[in-house]
């Protein structure tokens, strides 16, 4: 099942548009994994995780890219 950006809180579209400056999968995943090394809590690697997926799949349909 795929996250919808309707489904998305308003710290994870925050996440969402830092990660849309990433144009590949392996910029993504560094990104992502800065991101997480500076998260403060649980729930904010939580969302970064849920905006991660949601930017993984419009790389791969080639949107905002």
């Amino acid at each position: 099942m795929r996250i919808t950006l309707e489904q998305l809180s308003e710290v994870e579209l925050d996440f969402l548009y830092k990660l849309r400056k990433a144009r590949t999968l392996d910029t993504l995943e560094l990104m992502t994994e800065r991101l997480e090394r500076e998260a403060k809590t649980s729930s904010e690697e939580a969302s970064i995780c849920r905006a991660f997926d949601v930017r993984e799949s419009e790389i791969e349909m080639g949107k905002y890219v």
